[in-house]
């Protein structure tokens, strides 16, 4: 599968415009019949539409070009631009591994299953120091020796009331579930929704986390 030419005839194409260097590739691909090589579709002018196809078919994501960028090796650029597809649920947190005695490695996360709490997984990534610090005195504060819900890992277990928003970009790797990152900890409103999670009186929504603008010029594709 290709994509793009970067050079023809002993010659550069870097400073071409897109459309031409895809042009080039494209009538060459026509004269080429010795490899079973295709050349990628470029949907143009669609960007919005194809990330909804592209969401709902639970891919990775899109890759938007400008018609007229040029081919800029080894630096990124806002002339490309990877759109990926990710939710967000939130989630209560139930429990934390521990990191020594005042931190912790990664957080124990549930959310609503139609009434009751159902393990989701656990979130290491996406804290900085300060989001981190509020974490820590909240889960500490909140010991309790077990758990909210049947759960087997080796963990620290807390009263209920604390929520993330949960992130996860539909992207499965080789164990089969999504790489999770956190977002930042909710403010008081969430933190109470969770709270009603365990007796069914509240369920998470997911939403969508990063989309192109519904408004303004769309992004050539």
């Amino acid at each position: 599968m290709l994509f793009d030419q970067l050079y023809a005839d002993y010659g550069s194409l870097l400073d071409r415009p897109l459309t031409e260097r895809r042009a080039r590739l494209e009538e060459y691909l026509s004269r080429c019949n010795e490899r079973p090589l295709v050349l990628s579709d470029a949907i143009v002018g669609q960007g919005i539409a194809l990330f909804r196809e592209a969401r709902r078919e639970s891919l990775e994501g899109i890759v938007a070009k400008r018609l007229d960028s040029r081919y800029i090796p080894g630096r990124r650029n806002t002339a490309w631009t990877k759109i990926k597809c990710s939710s967000r649920l939130l989630c209560a947190i139930i429990g934390f591994v521990p990191s020594g005695k005042t931190d912790f490695r990664n957080l124990v996360l549930a959310a609503d299953d139609g009434g009751d709490l159902s393990y989701v997984g656990r979130v290491g990534t996406g804290f900085d120091m300060q989001l981190r610090d509020q974490i820590n005195a909240l889960l500490w504060a909140r010991l309790r020796k077990r758990p909210l819900i049947t759960c087997r890992l080796k963990a620290r277990w807390i009263e209920p009331g604390a929520a993330s928003r949960r992130g996860f970009v539909r992207y499965f790797d080789d164990s089969n579930e999504r790489r999770r990152r956190a977002a930042p900890l909710p403010r008081k409103q969430p933190a109470r929704r969770a709270a009603r999670f365990s007796s069914g009186l509240a369920a998470p929504r997911s939403s969508d986390s990063r989309r192109p603008a519904e408004s303004g010029r769309s992004p050539d594709v």
